[in-house]
Formats: C-alpha cells, sequence, structure tokens
C-alpha cells in the first residue's frame, strides 16, 4: 500500500501506543472520536508535560472529530451512538466512553451468511482483558505514579462500556477483539490474510479455549498501593 492511498485513518484514540505515526498516511483525513481534541490539545511540544503529540493536530490531510451533536449516530444495541461510516451498515464507528475522551470502538461486518450477519468488534482499550467484559473479573482499582485510581479516566463509563461489550460478546455472531488481546493468536487469522467467515471456523471458541488454558490469576488492585 502506498502511503497517498488510504482517504481516511481513524484513530480510536489517542494513547501513544495506539496513535501511530500520523506522517505515514500525509494525505489521510484523520478521524477522531467525540471529546479527544478538547482533552488531547494542544499536546507536545506546545504543553512540555503533555502526553499527547501535538503533530497530530496540524495532520497535513486534516482532522475531523465526530460530533455526539451534529454528527448522524445510529444505534448499535445496546451501543446507542454508532457512526455509519459508509452509510451502508458494514462499518462502525461507536462512541464508548470511559478509557478515555474520544475512545472509540469499530464493528466490522465479516460475513452476511448464516441466520444473522457476523460481525467483529474491535473494542479498543474498554478494557485489557476479556475476563473483564465476560464478567469473570473486576477493573483493578489503585493508585500508580500518576495518581490516577485506575487505567481508565471515568470509572462509571468505562463500567457501562465494558458492560455493553459484554452482552455484544454473548452473541454467536459477535467477536470481541481488545487491543491488548493476549489470546486472538493464534486462533485469529493476521494481515493479509481474511478474517471473514470466523464464525464458520470456529475462531471463537478456539478463543476461549486459548484463554482457558492459559489461566491467569486476575485481581484487582489494593487500595493502599501508593508508588
Amino acid at each position: 500500500m502506498r502511503a497517498s492511498a488510504p482517504s481516511r485513518w481513524i484513530s480510536y484514540y489517542l494513547h501513544w501506543d495506539h496513535i501511530g505515526d500520523s506522517t505515514e498516511f500525509p494525505s489521510a483525513l484523520l478521524i477522531l472520536g467525540p471529546g479527544a481534541i478538547e482533552y488531547a490539545a494542544p499536546g507536545y511540544p506546545t504543553l512540555p508535560d503533555a502526553a499527547f503529540l501535538g503533530s497530530v493536530f496540524s495532520h497535513p490531510g486534516g482532522v475531523r472529530e465526530l460530533s455526539r451533536i451534529k454528527d448522524d449516530w445510529k444505534t448499535f444495541p445496546p451501543f446507542e451512538r454508532a457512526y455509519d461510516f459508509f452509510s451502508d451498515g458494514s462499518f462502525f464507528l461507536v462512541d464508548a466512553p470511559g478509557h478515555m475522551p474520544g475512545h472509540l470502538i469499530a464493528v466490522a461486518r465479516t460475513s452476511l451468511a448464516g441466520d444473522a450477519p457476523e460481525y467483529m468488534i474491535m473494542g479498543g482499550d474498554c478494557c485489557h482483558h476479556r475476563a473483564l467484559f465476560t464478567g469473570e473479573a473486576e477493573i483493578g482499582v489503585g493508585f500508580g505514579p500518576t495518581g490516577l485510581p485506575s487505567l481508565h479516566l471515568d470509572l462509571d463509563a468505562a463500567r457501562k462500556t465494558i458492560g455493553r461489550v459484554g452482552e455484544l460478546g454473548k452473541k454467536d455472531n459477535m467477536l470481541v477483539c481488545l487491543a491488548h488481546d493476549a489470546y486472538l493468536y493464534p486462533p485469529l487469522h493476521l494481515f493479509p490474510e481474511n478474517i471473514n467467515g470466523w464464525r464458520e471456523r470456529g475462531v471463537k471458541e478456539k478463543i476461549e479455549i486459548e484463554k482457558n488454558t492459559r489461566k491467569e490469576d486476575i485481581r484487582p488492585c489494593p487500595l493502599d498501593v501508593h508508588t
């Protein structure tokens, strides 16, 4: 793929380990979730201690932040706001707050075969372990170097988002994939292989086997931990 090929580049949120290098696609329009600019701009180096790169907000291809008021949102139950990216139901950007302002979840339709359309739910950092959206574990709450009580800026919103992702994950035609999901490989095909037809290949069941084979002790951080 040539750098000039993509017309749009979606950042589901702006943490350094997810934003990538904006200079790779200089002509692509950057799409951000609601509230991202107000929270993260102007970034570094305008603010020397900023956690976000200011170059993102002056991207040469332009920046478009989705608006909860001006944009035409649909529902993707149980989520209330889903932006139909191509206006054909094949790809949605879902407003999924909690981890930080502007956090999005992407939903891609991967097959129309069977009794219901097949979807892949790209959950980003709505949570960081599958046991959280399945209800097997709770969000860790403690106090790290920044003084924040959690990996999520808005705990209540994060719990609501995680609960909704969990509802989707219970459906046979929905496959939830997290950004930091340790169990997706080898069950899920990697690029450039095709992800379509994951249900027929039993990918969801294989991921569950992978998770149960590598059992981990997931426990919340104690509240009295300070560093």
